[in-house]
C-alpha cells in the first residue's frame, strides 16, 4: 500500500530550557508566540511554523515535519526501510523517526 509523505510547512527543534528559549525567539527574531503547552512552543515566523520542544539532550538541530494520513501504515513502512523510531506522541498520531543517514522527521497523522 502507498503512504504518501507530504512536507508541511512545520519545523521542530529541541532545547533544554523552554522559558529561555521563549524569551529569546520572542524578542531576538520577534516571531510571534501562536500556542505554549508544557510540550511545546508554536511560533508564527511567516512562512514556517516554529515549535520548539523540550528536551534535556535534543536529538537533532532542526527537524523538518512530514503529514500523513496513518501514522501507524508510515511508521512501518518507514521501519521497513530501515528507519528506527525515536519518539512517539502520546496519542500515537506523530513520532520521530532517524533515517539509515542519521537524520531526523517528525511524522504527524492529519486527519
Amino acid at each position: 500500500m502507498h503512504t504518501p509523505f507530504r512536507s508541511s510547512c512545520e519545523i521542530a527543534i529541541e532545547v533544554a530550557d523552554l522559558d529561555r528559549a521563549e524569551a529569546f525567539y520572542t524578542s531576538a527574531f520577534g516571531f510571534r508566540l501562536v500556542a505554549r503547552t508544557d510540550e511545546y512552543l508554536e511560533f508564527d515566523t511567516g512562512v514556517l511554523r516554529l515549535f520548539v520542544k523540550p528536551a534535556p539532550v535534543p536529538l537533532a538541530a532542526v527537524v523538518p515535519s512530514f503529514d500523513v494520513a496513518d501514522a501507524a501504515a508510515a511508521r512501518s513502512r518507514l521501519e521497513a526501510a530501515g528507519c528506527t523510531v525515536e519518539r512517539v506522541s502520546p496519542d500515537g498520531r506523530g513520532f520521530y523517526v532517524r533515517d539509515p543517514f542519521g537524520l531526523t522527521y517528525d511524522i504527524i497523522e492529519r486527519t
